[in-house]
């Protein structure tokens, strides 16, 4: 039989996933009340970083009625994040009669589509291995889940590895949209010489800023909160490592942070990556 789930927050990856769940047969819940029809023919997704602890704080309270639930949260923070989720979790779970078994999820790609599967990273606590077995029986249902296993895997890896993918992936065009920003406000000159120096010896950054700029721009308010999840997990990750306070390594995500957020309100800005974008990318088709 099918299993029934629950996917929480309206968006374009919830969706998606709710599409390829139904699609297999699966029943997805959620709760549309209060959303504009738009929102409603989206469906659901993961939710913000601004709005995931508050979210899971409540749904801790819940006590299933009959069985053990599983609960996988798939949200873009770092592991002492999702740690203080957790614990919602585990306090609630000392009086409750049924359990919450908790998953430390992670997505990497985008939204399922015909062809292509983003991938599901998943751990958990030693103990709360039949939550995760559990979960894998979704790969059934056209999920790509890739476990997290061995004697240390535990809840925060998987937050780990988003933290680390998104930081080189967005991390990288964001110091792209960062520089190429400064040389066109710095002289039309400068980024002429720029654009030309990267045809000639780093065609790859010419073609990420060709091709992955303009995408960016519309969304990456979303990533302002991931930007300051990944600052504070690369400082407190040295500072547990080496005693050091990571000599504020996690800054430059910070400044990520506040590129992203200047691009919501700066219509300027926005213009002037869009006319870089479109110059690298004439650049890229000769």
């Amino acid at each position: 039989m099918a299993p029934t789930l629950a996917i929480i927050s309206p968006g374009a990856m919830g969706a998606a996933v709710a599409r390829r769940l139904t699609t297999s047969r699966c029943t997805v819940l959620t709760d549309l009340r209060g959303r504009s029809d738009a929102t409603r023919k989206h469906l659901i997704s993961p939710l913000p970083e601004s709005l995931a602890q508050d979210v899971q704080s409540t749904l801790a309270t819940i006590e299933p009625r009959q069985n053990d639930l599983i609960y996988v949260d798939c949200n873009a923070v770092n592991p002492s994040t999702v740690k203080r989720i957790q614990t919602s979790f585990l306090q609630h779970n000392k009086s409750a009669t049924n359990r919450v078994k908790f998953i430390d999820g992670s997505i990497i790609g985008g939204p399922p589509k015909d062809g292509y599967d983003p991938a599901f990273y998943a751990s958990v606590d030693q103990g709360d291995e039949d939550a995760l077995s559990h979960f894998l029986t979704l790969r059934d249902y056209g999920m790509r889940i890739i476990p997290l296993e061995g004697p240390s895997a535990s809840i925060g890896d998987a937050s780990s590895l988003k933290m680390c993918y998104a930081g080189i992936s967005k991390g990288f065009l964001g110091l792209l949209m960062t520089m190429t920003l400064t040389a066109a406000q710095s002289s039309p000159a400068t980024l002429s010489a720029l654009l030309s120096e990267l045809e000639y010896s780093n065609p790859r950054a010419l073609e990420g800023i060709a091709s992955g700029v303009i995408p960016a721009i519309p969304k990456a308010y979303r990533w302002v909160g991931e930007m300051k999840e990944i600052a504070n997990f690369v400082d407190t990750t040295a500072e547990e490592n080496s005693g050091r306070n990571g000599d504020n390594m996690g800054d430059i995500y910070k400044g990520f942070a506040n590129l992203f957020g200047r691009l919501e309100d700066d219509e300027n800005a926005r213009n002037v990556l869009k006319d870089v974008a479109a110059l690298a990318k004439q650049k890229t088709e000769k």
